[in-house]
């Protein structure tokens, strides 16, 4: 049956002028194939699986939609997409096969500088679909992928969801790395707040190796967090510090804005080196912005989706 998946795939990417590189990764619900077209270029074929997956195809037009709505050089773009019987296309540009949850995993992998400078493109991607009303609602290490050109990518859309549609959402898919905690058992929560925990989570990750907080610790939320800010004090410049706590808020509705976190990030003194070593020299009167978000819309539509 694998066989003739395989060689219904390679047809239908073949009717629309594309030849198979090589299996880039394969999960139950979706693949992803490296694909060439005309003078060599190269580009990421998504596939979903539609055949006895009921929400793919939701998945794949909600991914097709929102991409399509969307240009900004941090987010990974959608050239072509198509559909056969049993399979539904994406043809996206191709990232290398490096993800931030790759990266940090490599020893003396990312230099401080670096370091800042993926901060500031991730939260530069969501400002802009903040910006028109897309929450991403999976920011995390593994969905932050490379280009060739070592630019940060914001990819996998499949949970995105259209803001003024759904101020309010569930979720109900799976992922490898810990959430919000608002979004926890289903409960309906703010997407757009979800994405700055997101953030706040990945930068974090950034800079000590590991994620700041899980549902399975016994401690409360509030002492994980606390327990995983004293492991990084210190080391890093306090305005950074103090800017990832107030992203991993408990309260959503204390944490920042996008568009305030890329405000205070584009034109913060600190800009440059994070170790404190390297910034003590420096001063500033810039302040962390610590901006409490507008009330969503009291209207919801519940959103559920199927994760890989």
């Amino acid at each position: 049956m694998n066989v003739e998946n395989d060689r219904a795939i390679e047809h239908e990417l073949k009717q629309h002028g594309y030849t198979i590189i090589l299996t880039i990764s394969d999960t139950p619900s979706s693949k992803h194939i490296e694909v060439t077209k005309g003078k060599g270029f190269s580009f990421d074929a998504k596939i979903y699986k539609l055949k006895g997956n009921y929400r793919a195809m939701e998945c794949y037009n909600n991914e097709k939609d929102i991409l399509g709505s969307v240009i900004h050089p941090n987010i990974a773009e959608t050239f072509d997409f198509f559909t056969s019987k049993n399979h539904a296309f994406l043809i996206f540009e191709l990232c290398k096969d490096l993800s931030l949850e790759t990266l940090v995993s490599i020893p003396c992998s990312c230099t401080e500088k670096s370091i800042y400078g993926y901060i500031s493109q991730i939260i530069h991607g969501i400002s802009h679909l903040h910006a028109n009303s897309i929450a991403h609602n999976n920011i995390n290490p593994s969905n932050i992928m490379f280009d060739r050109f070592g630019r940060i990518k914001i990819v996998d859309f499949d949970h995105s969801i259209f803001t003024n549609d759904q101020p309010l959402c569930s979720f109900t898919g799976t992922t490898r790395f810990p959430r919000a905690p608002e979004s926890l058992n289903s409960k309906l929560y703010d997407p757009i707040a979800a994405d700055i925990w997101g953030f706040g989570a990945v930068s974090y990750f950034l800079l000590s190796g590991e994620y700041p907080w899980s549902p399975e610790l016994e401690c409360s939320y509030s002492e994980a967090i606390t327990n995983s800010i004293k492991k990084i004090y210190g080391k890093f410049d306090e305005k950074l510090i103090q800017l990832i706590v107030n992203c991993l808020s408990e309260n959503p509705t204390d944490r920042p804005s996008s568009a305030a976190i890329h405000s205070y990030l584009s034109n913060s003194a600190t800009l440059g080196p994070l170790s404190k070593k390297c910034i003590k020299k420096q001063s500033s009167n810039v302040t962390i912005p610590k901006i409490k978000r507008i009330s969503s819309n009291t209207q919801f539509r519940i959103y559920s989706s199927s994760g890989k």
